[in-house]
Protein backbone atom coordinates (compact mmCIF):
# COMPACT_ATOMS: atom_id res chain seq x y z
CA UNK A 1 0.00 0.00 0.00
CA UNK A 2 3.17 2.49 0.96
CA UNK A 3 4.06 2.12 -2.42
CA UNK A 4 1.11 2.96 -4.07
CA UNK A 5 0.37 6.03 -1.98
CA UNK A 6 4.02 7.58 -2.80
CA UNK A 7 2.97 6.08 -7.04
CA UNK A 8 -0.25 8.72 -5.92
CA UNK A 9 -2.67 5.86 -5.97
CA UNK A 10 -5.19 4.42 -3.85
CA UNK A 11 -4.78 1.09 -2.29
CA UNK A 12 -6.24 -1.51 0.25
CA UNK A 13 -5.19 -4.14 1.82
CA UNK A 14 -8.07 -7.45 2.24
CA UNK A 15 -7.39 -9.80 5.01
CA UNK A 16 -9.82 -11.71 4.04
CA UNK A 17 -8.73 -14.30 1.11
CA UNK A 18 -12.85 -14.82 -0.33
CA UNK A 19 -13.35 -11.07 -0.37
CA UNK A 20 -10.13 -10.47 -2.53
CA UNK A 21 -10.74 -13.21 -5.00
CA UNK A 22 -14.49 -11.74 -5.16
CA UNK A 23 -13.53 -8.25 -5.81
CA UNK A 24 -10.94 -9.44 -8.15
CA UNK A 25 -13.81 -11.18 -9.96
CA UNK A 26 -15.83 -8.41 -10.38
CA UNK A 27 -12.88 -6.19 -11.57
CA UNK A 28 -12.07 -8.61 -14.63
CA UNK A 29 -15.90 -8.47 -16.21
CA UNK A 30 -18.37 -5.87 -16.43
CA UNK A 31 -22.20 -6.30 -18.02
CA UNK A 32 -21.91 -2.68 -19.63
CA UNK A 33 -19.13 -1.57 -19.42
CA UNK A 34 -15.00 -2.08 -21.50
CA UNK A 35 -12.44 -4.25 -19.76
CA UNK A 36 -9.45 -5.02 -21.31
CA UNK A 37 -6.77 -7.50 -20.21
CA UNK A 38 -2.84 -6.55 -20.08
CA UNK A 39 -0.60 -9.29 -20.31
CA UNK A 40 2.60 -8.07 -19.28
CA UNK A 41 5.61 -8.74 -16.44
CA UNK A 42 5.91 -7.79 -13.24
CA UNK A 43 8.51 -4.91 -13.51
CA UNK A 44 5.78 -3.03 -16.03
CA UNK A 45 2.80 -3.11 -13.46
CA UNK A 46 3.38 0.69 -12.41
CA UNK A 47 3.45 1.36 -16.26
CA UNK A 48 -0.15 -0.49 -15.68
CA UNK A 49 -1.38 1.56 -12.82
CA UNK A 50 -0.28 5.06 -14.60
CA UNK A 51 -2.20 4.45 -18.09
CA UNK A 52 -5.44 2.93 -15.82
CA UNK A 53 -4.83 6.39 -13.90
CA UNK A 54 -4.58 8.19 -16.62
CA UNK A 55 -7.97 6.97 -18.27
CA UNK A 56 -9.78 6.91 -15.67
CA UNK A 57 -10.46 3.41 -15.62
CA UNK A 58 -10.30 1.02 -12.36
CA UNK A 59 -7.84 -2.12 -12.23
CA UNK A 60 -6.98 -5.19 -10.68
CA UNK A 61 -3.77 -7.58 -11.31
CA UNK A 62 -2.27 -10.69 -10.49
CA UNK A 63 0.96 -9.44 -10.16
CA UNK A 64 3.52 -12.69 -10.07
CA UNK A 65 1.78 -13.72 -13.51
CA UNK A 66 1.77 -9.74 -14.67
CA UNK A 67 -1.80 -10.08 -15.94
CA UNK A 68 -3.80 -6.73 -15.26
CA UNK A 69 -7.52 -6.31 -16.06
CA UNK A 70 -8.32 -2.41 -16.55
CA UNK A 71 -11.92 -1.79 -16.34
CA UNK A 72 -14.25 1.53 -17.72
CA UNK A 73 -17.93 2.46 -17.81
CA UNK A 74 -20.28 5.00 -18.38
CA UNK A 75 -18.10 5.81 -21.21
CA UNK A 76 -19.56 6.14 -24.85
CA UNK A 77 -18.46 3.78 -27.79
CA UNK A 78 -15.83 7.04 -29.28
CA UNK A 79 -14.56 7.33 -25.71
CA UNK A 80 -14.01 3.73 -25.10
CA UNK A 81 -12.25 2.94 -28.27
CA UNK A 82 -10.02 5.82 -27.57
CA UNK A 83 -9.23 4.79 -24.19
CA UNK A 84 -8.03 0.82 -25.57
CA UNK A 85 -6.11 2.84 -28.42
CA UNK A 86 -4.24 4.61 -25.79
CA UNK A 87 -3.79 1.29 -23.66
CA UNK A 88 -2.30 0.19 -26.26
CA UNK A 89 -0.39 2.83 -27.00
CA UNK A 90 1.19 3.83 -24.12
CA UNK A 91 1.85 -0.08 -22.50
CA UNK A 92 2.91 -1.42 -26.03
CA UNK A 93 4.63 -4.40 -26.61
CA UNK A 94 2.15 -5.87 -23.66
CA UNK A 95 -0.61 -7.18 -25.46
CA UNK A 96 -3.97 -5.30 -24.62
CA UNK A 97 -7.39 -7.63 -25.25
CA UNK A 98 -11.01 -6.23 -25.10
CA UNK A 99 -12.87 -8.99 -23.28
CA UNK A 100 -16.18 -7.12 -22.70
CA UNK A 101 -17.08 -4.17 -24.23
CA UNK A 102 -20.59 -2.34 -25.26
CA UNK A 103 -22.67 -3.22 -28.27
CA UNK A 104 -20.90 -1.65 -31.39
CA UNK A 105 -17.55 -0.67 -29.79
CA UNK A 106 -15.86 -3.83 -32.23
CA UNK A 107 -17.21 -1.94 -35.03
CA UNK A 108 -14.26 0.67 -33.66
CA UNK A 109 -11.56 -0.97 -32.10
CA UNK A 110 -10.02 -4.82 -33.43
CA UNK A 111 -10.68 -6.61 -29.49
CA UNK A 112 -7.36 -8.36 -30.50
CA UNK A 113 -4.08 -6.86 -30.21
CA UNK A 114 -1.89 -6.64 -33.58
CA UNK A 115 -0.01 -9.52 -33.39
CA UNK A 116 3.73 -9.41 -35.34
CA UNK A 117 3.21 -10.62 -39.02
CA UNK A 118 5.64 -13.28 -38.31
CA UNK A 119 3.28 -14.59 -35.59
CA UNK A 120 -0.24 -13.85 -37.50
CA UNK A 121 1.09 -16.16 -40.34
CA UNK A 122 1.71 -18.29 -38.02
CA UNK A 123 -1.39 -19.22 -36.09
CA UNK A 124 -3.16 -18.85 -39.79
CA UNK A 125 -1.26 -22.22 -40.57
CA UNK A 126 -1.34 -23.74 -37.38
CA UNK A 127 -5.57 -22.76 -37.95
CA UNK A 128 -5.20 -24.75 -41.45
CA UNK A 129 -3.65 -27.30 -39.90
CA UNK A 130 -6.05 -28.53 -37.38
CA UNK A 131 -9.11 -26.84 -39.43
CA UNK A 132 -8.82 -27.46 -43.03
CA UNK A 133 -12.16 -26.73 -43.93
CA UNK A 134 -12.18 -23.21 -41.27
CA UNK A 135 -15.34 -24.71 -39.66
CA UNK A 136 -14.14 -23.94 -35.92
CA UNK A 137 -15.37 -20.38 -35.10
CA UNK A 138 -14.62 -18.64 -38.06
CA UNK A 139 -13.22 -15.20 -38.29
CA UNK A 140 -13.55 -14.67 -34.44
CA UNK A 141 -9.62 -14.62 -33.62
CA UNK A 142 -6.75 -12.40 -34.40
CA UNK A 143 -6.67 -11.35 -37.88
CA UNK A 144 -9.90 -12.47 -39.05
CA UNK A 145 -8.64 -16.23 -38.36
Amino acid sequence: VRVLSRAGLEGTVVEQDDEAWRREREGQRSEFGTVVRVSSVQTELARVMEATRLAGARMVARVPPGISWVRFEDRSLEEAASIVDELRTKLAPSPCTVLDAPIGLARLVDPWPAPHPGALELMRRVKQRFDPPGICNPGVFVGGI
